[in-house]
C-alpha cells in the first residue's frame, strides 16, 4: 500500500513537466520489488525484503524505498524423545528512506546509483524475568544508499501476459529484472545484497501527440 501511494504521488510530480508540444517524452517512472540478504554489522543475519518506487527525470533518480530485515537462525526445541527445529528471530530492522542519485541508460540496461535520509526502526525480542517475550523497538535516522544495475527490453514491444502471451499495442511498460547492492549507515547500519523485479517504464521514449 505505501508502494503504491509512492508511485501515485511521483505521477504527480511527472505532470508538472508535460507540455502541448507535437512530440511528448515517455515518463520515466517505475517500481520494484526486492529479495535477498543482509543483516546489521556482527549483530545478526538474515532475509532482507520490500521495495521502491522510482521516478527519474533527465539523469536525475528520486526513490522512496521501504525494507525489511529480520534475523533468520534456526535453533531446536527438544519436547520429549522429539529435537523440533525451528526459526529464531530476535531481531529486526525495518527502514523507510528517501534517496537521490544518478542513473544512466545503455539500449536494455542502466547502471544507477543513489543516497539520502533514512529512519531505522530497529526491533529486538527477549524473555523477561517472568519468561514474558518484550519486544523493545528504538528508531535511529541514518545515512541510506544503494547501487544498481538493471535490464529491460530496450525498444516498445506488445506487453505479454505471464511473458508468453501478448496484448495491446507496442508499449514503454514493462518489467524490469536486476540486482542492488543497500544499506544504510546509523546505530544500527545495516549491509545487503538483493535481486529486484520491477515493472514500469523504465526508459524515455519521443512519441508524437494525436
Amino acid at each position: 500500500m505505501k508502494l503504491l501511494f509512492a508511485l501515485i504521488f511521483i505521477s504527480s510530480i511527472n505532470l508538472t513537466y508535460a507540455q502541448d508540444t507535437a512530440k511528448k517524452q515517455t515518463p520515466i517512472l517505475f517500481a520494484e520489488f526486492v529479495l535477498g540478504y543482509g543483516g546489521s554489522f556482527g549483530e545478526y543475519s538474515g532475509f532482507l525484503y520490500g521495495g521502491s518506487a522510482n521516478f527519474q527525470f533527465k539523469k536525475n533518480l528520486f526513490t522512496f524505498r521501504y525494507t525489511q530485515n529480520p534475523q533468520f537462525k534456526f535453533n531446536a526445541a527438544v519436547a520429549g524423545m522429539l529435537v523440533i527445529p525451528y526459526i529464531e528471530s530476535k531481531f529486526k530492522n525495518t527502514e523507510i528512506a528517501l534517496l537521490y542519485g544518478r542513473r544512466f541508460i545503455k539500449n536494455g540496461r542502466s547502471l544507477s546509483f543513489s543516497a539520502g535520509i533514512g529512519t531505522n526502526d530497529f526491533e529486538t525480542k527477549f524473555l523477561s524475568e517472568n519468561n514474558h517475550s518484550v519486544k523493545n523497538v528504538s528508531r535511529h535516522i541514518g545515512f541510506s544508499y544503494e547501487l544498481n544495475i538493471k535490464w529491460f527490453k530496450s525498444r516498445k514491444k506488445r506487453y505479454r501476459i505471464y511473458m508468453l502471451v501478448p496484448v495491446g499495442k507496442p508499449t514503454a511498460f514493462g518489467r524490469s529484472f536486476g540486482f542492488k547492492l543497500l544499506g544504510n549507515i546509523s546505530k544500527h547500519s545495516y549491509m545487503g545484497f538483493a535481486i529486484t523485479y520491477g515493472f514500469g517504464w523504465h526508459r524515455g521514449y519521443i512519441e508524437k501527440i494525436d
